[in-house]
């Protein structure tokens, strides 16, 4: 009997090891589900216990940046909640409750197959109440209407608050925002209510790691996802420097078509490599390794210094069924005129240091002879040339805000930017 018993406990401590021990905790399919719920409530404590930081993105900056809104709405006359009454920050608690618990009406969401521990995605449609434009939209409007309809009733409001001192000024201003929050409140919640619903589709990623599934990413679905992600794809290159994967991404035509930093880019090596062969001092020049290199790091630091930032904005169809993206980006200001700055600016830096060369220098060169030591002059020189070029680009102005749209087809059956327009 021993023996038996103790067969049993061998075997059922091998079952439990091979196992986990039990129960494996929920399964993919409740772990998306749990976190579309969560989603649905607007419960962000629970949305970050099942998934990935930072993977909610612009589709959802409603729940992301509500409450720092009507925080920011407050500041712009100086004030924050503390200086409100109590029957008006009930009001604002009681807007920002509404506006997360009906961003989202409704989901649908697919079934899950599980492949062992193998990343599994799921079809999301989720139906937005409202967008966050909307919301900001909504609530400038409702207070701006009934502050506009108080201060009719209450003329001499204004000429106070104009006149008074900073404490004077907070206390008016809070006086006079207790007094229309509940109006304004309840007007923006009217708005929304009848705000248009939109359908857009997206899908989960969910990946199991050591401590079971977890939400690792969502994106738009169809061809608006795609849109965003060969959008993303390229100026991400962008940022980083990466010529080689910003062509990937794009079509030719996209490059020739703003007088921005795209013209400066793609073209930039071959013009160099043509003006070599058109200078009277590079004729039977033919650069190293070395010049390639420094020729592709500055292209690098173009551009990288042009889009250092952005942010996508927007993305729609129109109804040829091309993307449209619309992205704010920082970075230098980097276009037509020091394109035109950069035209033949290599070759004046080498003929002024030709034409200025000391004795020894000149020793040199009657020594090695001229193609010899134009040779040598170029290999070893260039890079230094390309190198200043290079630090040149921090002394230009910042840009700290400016806007691209991008557009983006179907090429071959890909998706490619095809056309960029920066304002």
């Amino acid at each position: 009997m021993k023996r038996i018993i103790t067969v049993l406990i061998i075997v059922c401590m091998l079952t439990l090891s091979l196992t986990g021990c039990g129960e494996s905790g929920p399964s993919a399919q409740d772990t998306a589900e749990a976190f579309m719920e969560a989603l649905k409530a607007g419960d962000t404590a629970k949305v970050s216990e099942i998934s990935d930081p930072g993977i909610l993105g612009r589709d959802f900056d409603t729940l992301n940046k509500i409450s720092d809104y009507i925080d920011e709405y407050l500041g712009y006359s100086k004030i924050t909640k503390a200086d409100l009454d109590e029957a008006a920050v009930a009001s604002l608690d009681g807007l920002e409750s509404f506006v997360i618990g009906n961003f989202i009406a409704s989901y649908e969401m697919s079934e899950i197959e599980e492949n062992g521990s193998e990343p599994v995605e799921a079809d999301v449609k989720i139906t937005f109440g409202y967008d966050y434009e909307t919301v900001k939209d909504a609530i400038n409007n409702a207070f701006s209407n009934v502050a506009s309809a108080y201060t009719e009733e209450h003329p001499d409001v204004n000429e106070k608050i104009s006149a008074a001192e900073e404490e004077e000024y907070k206390s008016l201003v809070a006086t006079a925002m207790n007094a229309i929050t509940q109006d304004a409140c309840d007007k923006t919640m009217e708005t929304l209510s009848a705000a248009e619903v939109q359908e857009t589709d997206f899908v989960l990623s969910i990946t199991k790691g050591d401590e079971g599934w977890r939400v690792t990413g969502i994106k738009r679905g169809g061809d608006l996802g795609e849109i965003e992600e060969i959008s993303r794809q390229f100026l991400d290159a962008f940022v980083s420097g990466d010529l080689d994967k910003a062509k990937d991404c794009s079509s030719d035509q996209a490059w020739k078509s703003a007088y921005s930093a795209t013209d400066i880019i793609m073209e930039f090596k071959e013009d160099q490599l043509a003006s070599f062969k058109s200078e009277e001092v590079f004729k039977n020049y033919e650069p190293n390794e070395e010049v390639l290199s420094a020729i592709d790091q500055y292209v690098s630091a173009v551009m990288s210094k042009w889009i250092s930032e952005y942010e996508i904005t927007e993305v729609t169809i129109d109804e040829k069924g091309r993307g449209k993206v619309g992205v704010s980006k920082k970075g230098k200001r980097i276009g037509y005129s020091y394109e035109q700055y950069l035209e033949g600016r290599v070759a004046e830096i080498c003929r002024f240091a030709l034409e200025n060369l000391d004795d020894e220098g000149k020793a040199v060169r009657e020594e090695m002879g001229e193609e010899a030591f134009y040779k040598v002059f170029y290999d070893e020189g260039l890079p230094y040339v390309y190198q200043s070029l290079t630090k040149e680009l921090d002394s230009l102005d910042d840009n700290t805000y400016s806007v691209l749209d991008l557009r983006v087809e179907k090429v071959d059956g890909n998706w490619l930017v095809t056309w960029i327009t920066e304002f």
